[in-house]
């Protein structure tokens, strides 16, 4: 009567849990290795083409096992609801303080505008500061910088421009979309 107990507990596990699946890691396995496989090749090709493959984009693949890792956070994250801290483990630069950066993370253009409006004239009215020599591009960064850890146009891209959707995006097409990117580099398209 209990015998499939276990199977029902392994379902479980791996429904509270999908990147701790053996099954799910192992196909994440493949897929990696093919990804490294591919950007070996590239850069192969890049050197027979008397190419830096470095320079055409063609970077070392990342190690089959880190990119296992990193898809599996990608397949947990989607089924647990926390593509945020994932994006910003796996895909935001480091300096990025994704705590601090989190209730901003997707807001549209004119809310990034009014933020930028409104750290400009925070900036400008404290008369404490010395603001005239700077302009409001480096009054936002200056502001960014200090409680993000990154300048704005970092911030727009990996906060403002930040959707769930260009995680999974990021995670699990970014290697073959590099690769492209490296193909038509040595096309010189």
């Amino acid at each position: 009567m209990f015998g499939n107990l276990g199977d029902a507990k392994e379902m479980l596990a791996t429904a509270r849990n999908p990147g701790e699946s053996e099954q799910i890691r192992s196909l994440l396995g493949a897929f990696a290795a093919t990804e490294s496989e591919h950007r070996a090749a590239l850069r192969e090709h890049a050197r027979e083409l008397g190419v830096d493959p470095d320079e055409a984009g063609l970077t070392e693949p990342p190690d089959v096992e880190d990119r296992i890792d990193e898809l599996a956070a990608g397949i947990s994250a989607r089924v647990n609801g926390e593509p945020w801290s994932t994006w910003c483990e796996h895909v935001a630069p480091d300096d990025l303080d994704g705590d601090a950066a989190e209730e901003f993370a997707g807001i549209n253009s004119e809310e990034w505008t009014e933020m930028q409006e409104s750290i400009v004239r925070e900036w400008r009215t404290d008369d404490d500061l010395a603001t005239g020599q700077f302009s409001d591009d480096q009054l936002v960064d200056a502001d960014l910088q200090s409680r993000f850890g990154v300048d704005a146009v970092t911030f727009e891209e990996f906060v403002v421009n930040y959707s769930p959707g260009r995680l999974f995006e990021e995670l699990f097409a970014g290697e073959m979309n590099r690769n492209t990117a490296g193909v038509k580099a040595l096309s010189g398209e």
